[in-house]
């Protein structure tokens, strides 16, 4: 998993883009105090919580991801980030754009199926956030 000791501050922000990968962004945070109200992107959002939790859907549940999840969210979809207050939240999250996501849903399936749908905003599958990790 990446090493987010790296990340000294409470609140601490780690940006890459890299336009060889599709425009592929990558963010490695901390957040204690500082909380993100509804909001939604144009891509894909694909999170594994490194350690702590965060509010990440205002719903009827109230969705948190704790370490060693996944949050998978479409493009579009309001969510939220709002840290624990104890632990706050460290976490890596891709950002993908939807043209990319579309290429590599088709690329697996051998069809162009068009623009996959999470119908999970968590997920928990340590093989799966091991592999999100490594790359």
């Amino acid at each position: 998993m990446a090493q987010h000791e790296n990340l000294p501050g409470l609140e601490e922000v780690r940006f890459h883009r890299d336009e060889d990968l599709g425009g592929l962004e990558i963010r490695l945070a901390r957040y204690k105090r500082f909380a993100f109200d509804n909001h939604w992107h144009d891509c894909y959002s694909i999170g594994a919580a490194l350690d702590g939790g965060s509010l990440c859907m205002r719903n009827q549940d109230n969705t948190v991801v704790r370490a060693g999840q996944l949050a998978l969210i479409n493009p579009g979809q309001v969510h939220a980030g709002v840290p624990e207050r104890e632990r706050g939240i460290t976490y890596l999250m891709f950002y993908v754009e939807p043209e990319v996501m579309r290429r590599l849903a088709a690329q697996v399936a051998g069809r162009d199926l068009g623009y996959p749908e999470f119908h999970r905003v968590i997920v928990s599958d340590p093989r799966l956030f091991e592999a999100m990790g490594a790359l």
